[in-house]
């Protein structure tokens, strides 16, 4: 399995059967020789996790899942608009979608053998010029989401996730990845919405002490490739 970042929440998977770009807002070269199915998904509307280049892609081949905060026209039959707790099954691929502590929707794939998490903007909101009132709702929202997910997964794990790690809530930035490895079966974990601060590193080294288990990745730059 392959695994490219492209920048602050973009990913793409490509596992033996499938292509997965998740948030792509950085424009690339779709590399697809053995010409597999390509799904694009995208968890809301914000500018840092939608940008329309997508749809440069279209293709016989190319499914596009979108949360449905995005406004679109377009009656493509390959064009898939999703609310929170919905599932789409195509060519095999499971999609259920979750909810956000922001806008949209989160991702659960099922491909093949294999299943992947996107958080989008789901994440532990923990401002620290928001008030104790506010705070608690925002720990309360993102610890109620994550129970849902672990009821959709039952008994199956997850092979990889994608979680937010946001050093703008600078020494909270790491509350979302360190609750979601503490309740959900994971393989590898990705973090991301960072943006250009990579500084969120130095945040993030407790908690792979502390989940020495599990496999997470530390990203250095865009553009960066994985092998899994």
């Amino acid at each position: 399995m392959k695994i490219k970042y492209i920048f602050n929440s973009g990913f793409i998977i490509e596992d033996e059967e499938n292509i997965f770009i998740i948030d792509a807002i950085k424009k690339f070269k779709l590399e697809n020789p053995m010409n597999k199915k390509v799904f694009f998904l995208v968890t809301h509307s914000h500018g840092d996790h939608f940008n329309p280049f997508i749809f440069n892609y279209k293709a016989d081949n190319v499914y596009y899942i979108l949360s449905d905060d995005i406004r679109m026209n377009d009656t493509d039959k390959h064009l898939f608009m999703l609310k929170p707790y919905m599932m789409l099954n195509i060519h095999g691929v499971t999609i259920k979608t979750l909810g956000s502590t922001d806008r949209g929707v989160s991702f659960l794939i099922k491909s093949g053998s294999k299943t992947y998490f996107h958080s989008g903007d789901l994440n532990w909101w923990h401002w620290k010029n928001n008030d104790t009132l506010i705070q608690k709702k925002e720990e309360a929202d993102y610890k109620n989401e994550i129970k849902k997910l672990k009821k959709y997964l039952k008994d199956d794990i997850i092979d990889i996730a994608f979680i937010p790690v946001d050093k703008r809530l600078e020494e909270f930035s790491t509350l979302a990845i360190d609750f979601f490895l503490s309740e959900i079966p994971t393989l590898t974990a990705f973090p991301m919405h960072f943006g250009v601060n990579y500084e969120y590193i130095e945040d993030l080294d407790p908690v792979i002490k502390k989940y020495d288990n599990i496999n997470i990745k530390i990203i250095y730059n865009k553009n960066d490739k994985f092998e899994i």
